[in-house]
């Protein structure tokens, strides 16, 4: 009987050691991109219109009248540093080719969970790409 006790009473403190890790939300333990993380805070960008500019506008786009939003997801880790993100919707690839090469540069303030700790999240950025309208006729300037 003593040997049983034994055995349960390690067993249950082997249970509420792992609890604490299992709880922490770490690179392995990533939300899924659909999962629903309630949160006090979610990140906040720091450098978004530096890499909005990185990105730039792709010459082959313009040229073809291409213009739209790219939607981006991306995970954010506890340090609000870029960990991965996937296209959710994109009018060319041009454009989505563009967000690609240079989205891993952005920055993130951390989000803060309901303990008040940071925590892994997904965010949604719209990469908005609009081409400058041509004015037709003449135009006046006001004196």
């Amino acid at each position: 009987m003593q040997r049983v006790l034994l055995v349960l009473t390690m067993f249950w403190g082997l249970i509420l050691a792992y609890q604490p890790l299992q709880s922490q939300n770490t690179r392995g333990n990533a939300p899924l991109i659909d999962e629903v993380v309630p949160v006090m805070i979610p990140p906040q960008t720091i450098n978004l219109d530096e890499v909005k500019a990185m990105v730039g506008y792709p010459r082959k786009a313009q040229e073809l009248g291409i213009d739209g939003t790219v939607h981006v997801r991306i995970l954010v880790d506890e340090e609000g540093d870029y960990v991965k993100h996937k296209i959710l919707s994109t009018p060319h690839r041009f454009l989505s080719d563009a967000v690609n090469k240079n989205i891993h540069k952005i920055v993130f303030t951390p989000a803060i969970d309901n303990n008040r700790k940071p925590t892994m999240y997904w965010v949604n950025i719209p990469v908005h790409f609009q081409l400058k309208k041509k004015s037709k006729g003449r135009f006046r300037i006001k004196k």
